[in-house]
This record gives C-alpha cells, structure tokens and sequence, in this order.
C-alpha cells in the first residue's frame, strides 16, 4: 500500500518571515563594507539556494493563510522559540559588524538557515529514505557541523547545537510546514540581539 507522502509546506508565517529575510538581505547589499561579505555569501546561499533546492527537490509548496493550521502553527513556534532560546543561553549568539546592526543580519541567518536546514536537507533527507530519524539527525549533524566554523571544535557546543536541531527537525517534520522553525528562528535571533 503506497500513497505518496503529504507535500511540506511554507505558510504564512514563514513566508513573511522570508519575505523579511529577503528585504533585509538587499538593504544589506547595499553596504560595501568588506566584514560583511563572507557573511553575505553565506547568508544568501543558504536562503535562496535553500529556497531553490528546496521547491525544486523536495517538492515544497507554498500554502495559502488556513485558520485550522493557525494553532499548529503558533504550538510548532512556540517549541521552537523555547529550544532556540534556551540553546541560545547556553551558546550565545553575536554578530560584530560596524556598518549594519546585528539584528538585521541574525534574523537573515536565522531564516537562511532554517530554509536550507530543514526545509531543503532535512526534507530532502525524508524524501529519499522516508526515515523520520534519519532525516532529522542528518539534517542536525551537516547543522552542527556547518557551526564548527563559528564555535570550533567544541563537542559540548555542537552536540548542544545537534540537539537544537533535532527538534527544529522533528517539529518540521511532524508538522510537515517550516512555520514554525523560519518564525521562530528569526524571531529568537532577532531578540538574542536586542
């Protein structure tokens, strides 16, 4: 018996949330400050190459405002907005820059990263393999392992971090929409920040 798997989803939350994220990457743009371009790379990578594979390869579809989804919604960011904010106090989050305010580029990141962590790798992941755990804990160890670059080697901070992203993972996979990991993220950022 094989019926094919219900599509993941962006709604409107997670679409505002990158609508924002892209408004806030072009004003950056506009700064030619060299501190801002590796992060810039990164950032759009992650957020349009993350939306891109995401529509092209996992089959992500945008959905429409549902007032049934609202509280499933709002319960996906809540759990996620607690998760981020309790890792965020075990491994602060800053930004050094002295041409934009941080905050601004933490709610990019924090955006980018969900669109290509979840949305794209660990819907991706459950694509090929149909494997709940194997999408979220190889989605959360190539996450851990893209902050290496930030935290170093440290196996505390990154197995913290692992952590994190499994429920970021398990949240997008349960709830089969992004919502919740795209708001959340960006709003934990933007307030770690403030």
């Amino acid at each position: 018996m094989s019926s094919e798997p219900k599509k993941f989803t962006v709604g409107l939350f997670g679409t505002l949330a990158i609508v924002a994220a892209l408004l806030i990457f072009l004003w950056l743009l506009t700064f030619q400050a060299p501190e801002m371009l590796s992060p810039l790379v990164t950032a759009s990578f992650f957020l349009v190459g993350g939306l891109s594979l995401s529509f092209a390869m996992v089959g992500v579809k945008i959905e429409p405002f549902m007032l049934e989804r609202l509280v499933q919604t709002v319960l996906a960011t809540v759990l996620n907005v607690v998760v981020i904010f309790y890792v965020n106090s075990l491994v602060p989050i800053s930004f050094e820059f002295s041409v934009v305010d941080p905050q601004f580029f933490a709610v990019l990141i924090g955006v980018a990263e969900e669109c290509f962590f979840r949305l794209f790798l660990c819907g991706l992941f459950y694509r090929f393999t149909n494997s709940f755990l194997i999408a979220v804990f190889g989605s959360s160890a190539v996450w851990s392992g893209y902050h290496i670059s930030r935290y170093g080697g440290d196996l505390s901070i990154l197995m913290i971090i692992f952590m994190c992203g499994c429920v970021l993972g398990a949240t997008f996979l349960y709830t089969r929409s992004a919502d919740g990991g795209i708001f959340g993220h960006a709003l934990v950022n933007y307030i770690a920040l403030a």
